[in-house]
């Protein structure tokens, strides 16, 4: 496409819009796609200098300008790629398609200077992280996470130690957006938030949103985190195999029919399930389980390339995470045979179709359609199996809930004159959730209670203009939904975005971005949810306005970079659960409140030659207010330092060894701690009244933080060995977590002896081994 597309208020739109009529015609469509020359697959964030014009591909590869009439002088300039300069003469409207040679293919060193390429960036906000990176990041239980890697900018908490969420200015992880292929996904997490679903093997962008939202993103308050997978390579058969302590991955992709047709595959599975199950078998008994992870993923997508202005595609995605316990008891003598199998399992499942399309219509619009199925499935089953000459059972119950989405979309991008650009489009969803049933299964017979269907309607429209002029641009836009629950609610989401090259080098930028969130994630009130219960809003929307306000300076000569933002958002009709269960059931038993965050965010990037640097500082403040009573936000964290160095130690034509390493230093998390405990009745049920398994006393959590943990520090390293074989690149990579040991808390209980801390990461060893062909 061009211009980045971003957002904003109704009336700049108006004004805007006037400007399409006042241009003379004597310009030419210039339109196609940026595409590496050796997979075929196409290229974002590459520069297109048409004169003194630069337009940028977008996260599909495509971009869209204007030519003068006669001889253009084009520039096409990416990371990563050799820059080409040709020339192309303006006297018809041209579709081209422009493939780029990755330097990694070059048999000499090709250097590129261009110094202007670091002025198109997505701006204020708005990151795209390095993929290329996760080879040279440090590696959690031997495994790749982009999703680490986003939790080192300014602006952006983890939560608690080793967790993967993404809670985005003073918002919470169910706040955030989060997509594959531009598809909601409702739980992101694998092996109950140490990592992400995403499989870095396959990932061709990762882009994160803090402020200047598009109004395409919608339905959620705090920003957005949009994974790109890979095409398939239409020209050769790849692939690769990873492998770590925790897990094991392979990927491949390739032709179906060549130059048409391709196709991406990749499967993730755990080892130490099956280790312990294999030896569980072996041996034919277990006396005593021992709890184990398990989990899956898999991926695949199929790209069509219809021609050259016409492609489709279809996604899958299906992934399961649960913790278990197996045990098995048995007597084999002759008078007295029994066998007895207890398992209980915790976990959810993640299951992802889609349907694209994407379509140049005409000389200067870009149609993407789309269709998709994303569901989630949470389950908590306990299972007994009884095997005895006098009595033979099979026994589940369970407490189960799930969340299934159905939704399209039809977005537009139309390129009008040299200065102005549109996109719009909209999008329609039907949500229904079952959010907390019961199972109950008897010798195969199955029977479901305590079903409560809630079910959510969501249709969207929106518009953004992008006007370009000077050293301007602006992006105004407004998204407007319906949401129906049991009555109809009307949203409107305005957007702005302005951003000046007031100097060479030098720019400000100015942002205010309206959203609401029409659904609610129920985890409890811990820090460490296994997983999340998704209910619809009931009476008053959610609604959160931000105002941000930033300024950037680049250093070329330096190749250093300087950015400093700062931002307040205040967040309205936030939901405290006061009673779960019968929050779940009837949408009961909540309080309204509000929320606040206001912060300055400074980073620093450094790249001379052969090493990087960046720095990220955060200085904020986030409370929540219920009941008129005002505390801090869980995830306050009033300052926040992270520093991430990498060293290419050796770097020729077939190896590459570096060393790199991540420091993090933030403010001690507020916390709830217990204070009060009081007897378990147990069950009236119960003959006794007072079983041994519920003797146990009950604490009572506060509903607010009461108080703070200790600092935090964590320094990992990691080291990282690439060789190019004669088949393909193998890469090791060794880290360890936590070099200091220091004690970072993953979560507080009390005892008899007083409060202790569990942790998470005492200092941890990691290893991968990774082969590409």
């Amino acid at each position: 496409m061009i211009f980045q597309l971003h957002n904003k208020p109704l009336n700049i739109l108006l004004f805007l819009c006037s400007f399409t009529l006042l241009h003379a015609q004597e310009d030419y469509y210039f339109s196609g796609y940026v595409k590496n020359l050796v997979s075929k697959d196409v290229i974002s964030d590459a520069v297109i200098k048409i004169g003194e014009v630069y337009v940028v591909s977008n996260d599909k590869g495509f971009f869209s300008g204007l030519l003068k009439e006669g001889s253009n002088r084009i520039e096409i300039t990416c990371l990563g790629y050799t820059p080409i300069d040709t020339t192309i003469i303006g006297r018809n409207n041209i579709f081209i398609e422009f493939e780029l040679v990755p330097t990694s293919y070059l048999l000499e060193e090709v250097v590129v200077t261009n110094k202007k390429q670091s002025l198109i960036h997505r701006g204020l906000g708005n990151f795209v992280i390095d993929v290329s990176q996760l080879r040279k990041t440090p590696l959690f239980l031997g495994e790749r996470d982009i999703v680490k890697s986003m939790q080192l900018l300014p602006g952006i908490s983890s939560g608690m130690e080793g967790s993967s969420q993404l809670n985005i200015r003073g918002g919470t992880n169910d706040q955030t957006l989060f997509l594959i292929d531009n598809v909601p996904v409702y739980l992101q997490n694998h092996a109950f938030g140490l990592f992400s679903i995403f499989n870095s093997d396959i990932i061709r962008q990762a882009e994160v949103y803090k402020s200047g939202i598009p109004a395409i993103h919608g339905n959620h308050l705090s920003g957005g985190a949009s994974i790109r997978l890979k095409n398939g390579n239409m020209t050769e058969h790849s692939g690769s195999l990873s492998i770590s302590p925790l897990a094991g991955s392979i990927s491949a992709n390739g032709p179906i029919v060549k130059n048409k047709l391709s196709y991406l595959f990749s499967v993730r599975k755990s080892f130490l399930d099956l280790v312990f199950d294999g030896i569980s078998y072996i041996k034919g008994e277990v006396q005593t389980g021992a709890p184990l992870i398990n989990f899956y993923d898999v991926n695949a997508k199929i790209t069509l390339r219809v021609n050259s202005q016409n492609r489709l595609s279809m996604i899958y995605y299906t992934g399961l995470d649960y913790f278990y316990n197996h045990s098995k008891v048995q007597n084999r003598e002759e008078e007295n045979e029994f066998v007895y199998t207890f398992k209980d399992k915790l976990g959810w499942k993640n299951n992802l179709f889609s349907l694209q399309s994407e379509s140049i219509v005409g000389k200067n619009i870009l149609l993407n359609n789309s269709f998709y199925i994303t569901s989630l499935g949470n389950m908590d089953i306990q299972h007994f199996k009884m095997e005895d000459p006098n009595i033979t059972g099979n026994i589940k119950n369970g407490v189960l809930s799930d969340l299934i989405n159905i939704g399209g979309k039809s977005d537009f991008e139309i390129t009008t004159n040299r200065h102005l650009t549109f996109k719009t489009g909209i999008h329609g969803a039907y949500q229904l959730f079952k959010p907390n049933y019961i199972l109950k299964e008897r010798d195969g017979v199955t029977n479901y209670f305590n079903i409560n269907k809630l079910s959510l309607q969501s249709y969207s429209m929106y518009l953004t203009a992008i006007y370009l002029y000077d050293k301007w641009k602006i992006s105004a836009g407004l998204r407007s939904s319906i949401y129906k629950t049991h009555n109809f609610h009307f949203a409107l989401e305005p957007r702005l975005k302005i951003e000046n090259n007031f100097r060479d080098g030098e720019m400000i930028m100015l942002s205010y971005d309206r959203t609401t969130q029409p659904t609610i994630s129920v985890n409890e009130m811990n820090y460490n949810s296994l997983f999340d219960f998704w209910i619809p809003f009931k009476d008053k929307l959610p609604i959160a306005n931000q105002l941000s306000l930033g300024y950037k300076k680049l250093f070329y000569e330096h190749n250093l970079s300087v950015s400093l933002e700062a931002f307040s958002k205040k967040f309205k009709n936030l939901v405290l659960i006061e009673n779960i269960d019968a929050y779940l059931e009837n949408i009961e038993s909540f309080n309204l409140g509000t929320g606040s965050a206001k912060g300055v965010e400074l980073m620093i990037d450094y790249t001379p030659a052969n090493w990087s640097f960046m720095a990220a500082y955060s200085l904020s403040k986030t409370t929540r207010t219920f009941n008129n009573k005002t505390y801090p936000f869980k995830y306050d964290t009033p300052h926040a330092l992270s520093l991430s160095i990498n060293y290419d130690l050796l770097s020729t034509e077939r190896r590459k060894n570096s060393l790199s390493t991540n420091i993090q230093i933030k403010s001690g998390l507020p916390y709830f701690v217990p204070t009060i405990k009081y007897p378990n009745m147990g069950l009236p049920s119960d003959p006794s009244g007072y079983p041994y398994f519920d003797s146990e006393d009950l604490y009572y959590v506060p509903f607010e933080p009461n108080t703070r943990l200790n600092n935090y520090f964590r320094w990992d390293v990691n080291f990282t060995m690439e060789k190019k074989t004669k088949k393909g690149i193998r890469t090791w990579q060794f880290s360890i977590l936590n070099m200091t040991a220091h004690k970072n808390p993953y979560s507080i209980y009390l005892t008899e002896d007083g409060y202790k801390a569990f942790q998470l990461i005492p200092i941890l060893p990691s290893i991968s081994f990774t082969y590409e062909k």
